[in-house]
Parts: C-alpha cells; sequence; structure tokens
C-alpha cells in the first residue's frame, strides 16, 4: 500500500494517521510515546506500528523495519521524521527540493536497527559499554545517534556475533536515565572487513600531530 507522506526535519520520530493504521488492519502496541506538534501543541498518540516499509527515490528501492507512532485526527497520512531519513540514508538537497539516497559509501547498506539487549539505568554524566541486538552478523559501524531522552550512542566499529554487539552509549545530561529493554537505540551500516581501517579513518583525523605512544 502506497501512503502520501510529508517530510517533516523538525521531528524525530515517523508519524502515520489513526485511520490509515485501522483501514488496513495493522497491529497497534499501546501506549504510545508522548508528542508535541509546533508551538507545543499535543498530539493524541494512540501507539505504535511496526511495519516493514519500502522507501523508492529516482526508482532506487530499500527496505526497512521501522516502528510507528500512530496518531488520531493527523490531516495527512504520514509525517516522515529524521529516524526515517537517518535509517534510510536519504539525503535532503533543500535548493531542489529534491530527495535522494546516500551514495559512494564504502559500506555496503544501511540497515534496520540496533536495541538494547537488556534494561539500562546510566547515571548523569557517565558512559556505559553495553550489549545490544544486533539483526546481523559480521563487522558493522553503528551510526552516532542523539535520544530524545538525552542519551548518545559513540560512532565505534563493532563486532556483531550471535545477533549481539556491543555499543558505547553516553549520558551528558544532569539526571539520571533509563533505557527499557528492547529500546531502539541505533540504527548502523554493515562493513566490509578489509575496509574497517578506511572507516577508522573516517572516524577520527589525526592532523598536525607531532607526537605518538608506542605499545
Amino acid at each position: 500500500m502506497e501512503i502520501a507522506g510529508l517530510v517533516d526535519t523538525g521531528s524525530f520520530h515517523t508519524v502515520i494517521d489513526e485511520r490509515s493504521v485501522e483501514k488496513n488492519d495493522w497491529k497497534i502496541d499501546r501506549p504510545g510515546p508522548v508528542l508535541g506538534a509546533a508551538g507545543n501543541n499535543p498530539l493524541y498518540c494512540v501507539g505504535t506500528c511496526e511495519l516493514v516499509t519500502e522507501l523508492t527515490i529516482n526508482r532506487r528501492t530499500r527496505s526497512a523495519k521501522l516502528h510507528f507512532a500512530v496518531v488520531a485526527k493527523l490531516g495527512v497520512g504520514l509525517l516522515i521524521g529524521f529516524e526515517f531519513l537517518f535509517i534510510f540514508r536519504v539525503l535532503i538537497y533543500a535548493e531542489a527540493r529534491q530527495l535522494s539516497f546516500r551514495r559512494n559509501s564504502i559500506v555496503r547498506s544501511a540497515r534496520e536497527e540496533i536495541r538494547t539487549k537488556e534494561g539500562l539505568s546510566q547515571e548523569p554524566r557517565s558512559q556505559s559499554l553495553i550489549e545490544a541486538l544486533s539483526p546481523v552478523t559480521g563487522t558493522i559501524l553503528p551510526i552516532p545517534t542523539v535520544l530524545e531522552c538525552g542519551i548518545m550512542v559513540a560512532n565505534s566499529v563493532s563486532g556483531a556475533r550471535d545477533n549481539t554487539t556491543r555499543l558505547m552509549v553516553l549520558n551528558p545530561t544532569e539526571r539520571t536515565v533509563a533505557l527499557l529493554r528492547d529500546n531502539l537505540v541505533a540504527s548502523y551500516e554493515l562493513i566490509d572487513d578489509a575496509n574497517v581501517g578506511d572507516i577508522i579513518n573516517q572516524v577520527a583525523v589525526l592532523e598536525g600531530v607531532d607526537e605518538c605512544v608506542l605499545k
């Protein structure tokens, strides 16, 4: 089924109208997140809906499993938020008013998401290396993410084995932040082992360094 959508770069969540969900008899998981619209006006979110989604731009198609916030009387079929664009690796050319998939990457493709394996309570201004659930096996690069609760996920090459990987999460806030089990924390890119060195160089390029430490 095709749904017309409006790109909203000011929103993290992707929001779908409740009538579209009910019309297609899609399952709604309740309750949903607390959402606010422009001007701090509340949106009545009735729950979330997990859907396998295809996005086609210029005859190129990518697919991913996404969670949509379901909102009553949205006024538009779909509001496409930052997370959606992030997972599909969509570039926005504002001047030309065009969208495109990111190309010329040494990674194979952008994939679904990484989720917490267990619940987490992160102390203020602290960081932890946690185990997380990965949908693939191999060498992956978690895409750096800032969650709405304030938790940050670092960009670091990691090995995924038996659907488990490790993530560095940071809490820069002054309050303790809790993440639930199976909480979405990052998307990722699957990389070839031969290109790991190139990926690391992209993450941190050292310039103007006159000294080094040898172990």
